[in-house]
């Protein structure tokens, strides 16, 4: 698969072009950099003439032009790869050199909340100059903030630290109401189950905690039978039709019907969980040695009444799995080429039919999904631009914007 780098000034070398500040001015793009080979270069001499943009390669045969869209541009490589780039619209120069490892937006950017690699939470919006106003930064944990998450209401936000604990905050005015242990390991991801009475969280230990707000107590705990400590890296919650369970106990337990959790381990097992009961529904086998790193649900039903369960590997694989066959995946994808120091998957996000994959801490592509089409599988958008020293940590789906934070007080938009 194709990877491609741009030159993170291109958009303002094209914007000072276009507003007449120089006549022309250059810019350069990578397909493929490899340490090994050093990949292809091409130096886009952009003019501006006669009010429009020309795109001209003084070095390769790549071709390079203008999209339909501010921020958008047509990269050829040949007549059959023709691949669409979108370059940021904004970077927040807010956060300075600290990394971010923290995102999540509510209202579409207007209650933002940041974690950092210093335990700092800060509470902000994107106000009407397209600048980020902070409006509170609290003291939040005693190191990295792993996970930060809007409760639906979007009045109440939860943390989990390096510290191994785990924290509610008023986003309002920075309360702290409830603080919660009981991970004798790194905490990895949190999902919260309904309108939030309960939400689950992961960790190294091998456990998924089911947690009740109320009380702020731990109510159950959930590991593999097979290897009760096998790390859990991620989770993942998503209703099912299928499953209408109502039994349980509704004393503690809140919109547990019809629920599966999906928990990706170190082993590369992907084991899937009935919330009613808390008890296990089996799980879809290892396939190459890698670690599972991320999961995301195409909840569209196939036309067998199954969905698609999206893993991605720290061998830089992402995998397609059908609900109904846990043995071996509908289909593969090797995203990340060997050489890449880094081929983790780092997050897989769906937006409509799109697959958005973070992988290697650097590069952003998405992938539109066929249902049944596997064959066309392949990435179209690439999104660039991005400091390469700046490593993508989070990714927020907002609208038709995607929001990424990282390294170097990385905050973007595209």
């Amino acid at each position: 698969m194709d990877v491609i780098s741009l030159q993170p000034s291109a958009n303002e070398v094209i914007s000072d072009v276009k507003n007449g500040i120089v006549n022309e001015d250059e810019f350069w793009i990578k397909l493929n950099p490899s340490p090994l080979t050093g990949g292809e270069n091409a130096i886009i001499q952009v003019k501006n003439e006669n009010q429009s943009l020309t795109f001209t390669n003084k070095l390769g045969n790549m071709k390079l032009r203008a999209a339909n869209k501010a921020h958008e541009l047509k990269l050829e490589v040949s007549t059959e790869k023709v691949y669409d780039l979108r370059i940021p619209k904004k970077s927040y120069t807010y956060f300075n050199n600290v990394e971010l490892t923290g995102l999540d937006i509510f209202e579409g950017g207007r209650q933002i909340v940041i974690g950092d690699t210093n335990g700092a939470l800060t509470f902000g919006k994107i106000n009407s100059h397209n600048e980020f106003e902070k409006s509170l930064t609290l003291e939040a944990h005693f190191a990295d903030i792993v996970k930060v998450l809007f409760f639906p209401s979007g009045k109440v936000v939860l943390t989990a630290g390096l510290d191994y604990q785990i924290k509610i905050w008023n986003f309002e005015d920075g309360q702290n109401p409830r603080t919660m242990r009981k991970h004798t390991n790194r905490i990895t991801d949190l999902a919260i189950i309904g309108r939030g009475r309960n939400f689950l969280s992961s960790s190294l230990d091998g456990s998924i905690v089911v947690w009740e707000c109320g009380s702020g107590k731990a109510i159950d705990e959930m590991r593999r039978v097979r290897d009760l400590s096998d790390p859990v890296n991620c989770i993942c919650v998503f209703q099912d039709q299928w499953q209408t369970s109502n039994s349980g106990d509704h004393q503690l337990f809140f919109e547990m019907e019809g629920k599966i959790c999906y928990a990706g381990h170190e082993s590369g097992v992907i084991s899937t969980w009935d919330m009613t009961k808390r008890l296990p529904l089996g799980e879809y086998a290892a396939v190459d040695g890698g670690a599972v790193s991320s999961i995301a649900i195409d909840s569209r039903k196939r036309k067998d009444g199954s969905h698609l369960i999206i893993t991605g590997y720290s061998t830089g694989y992402v995998r397609f799995w059908s609900s109904l066959n846990h043995e071996s995946p509908l289909h593969e994808l090797k995203i990340a080429k060997d050489e890449l120091e880094d081929r983790s998957i780092g997050s897989l996000k769906m937006r409509g039919s799109s697959l958005i994959v973070t992988f290697s801490r650097e590069y952003i592509v998405e992938i539109e999904l066929k249902v049944g089409q596997f064959e066309s599988i392949l990435p179209k958008t690439f999104y660039v631009g991005l400091d390469q020293a700046a490593q993508v940590n989070q990714t927020k789906i907002i609208d038709n914007g995607l929001f990424v934070a990282g390294r170097f007080g990385l905050f973007a938009r595209f």
